[in-house]
C-alpha cells in the first residue's frame, strides 16, 4: 500500500512540503480549491496528488 501523500512525496521524490502544502496534500476531498499567489507550488501539488492517486488506485488490467 502506498503511504500518505506527504510521506510518499518526501520518501519517493525528496519533496518536502511546507505547512500549507502539507494541509493541501492531506486533504481527502475529491475537489480542492486553492487560492494563493503565484509561485507557491499549486501545479506541483496537483501533480503530486494525481500521481499519488494513480499509484494508490491503479487501473486493473483486463
Amino acid at each position: 500500500m502506498c503511504p500518505a501523500p506527504v510521506v510518499w512525496s518526501q520518501q519517493a521524490l525528496g519533496f518536502t512540503a511546507d505547512p500549507k502544502q502539507t494541509k493541501i496534500l492531506r486533504c481527502t476531498h475529491s475537489r480542492v480549491v486553492v487560492v494563493t499567489s503565484r509561485q507557491v507550488g499549486k501545479s506541483t501539488l496537483a501533480a503530486l496528488r494525481a500521481l499519488h492517486l494513480a499509484l494508490l488506485y491503479p487501473i486493473p488490467s483486463s
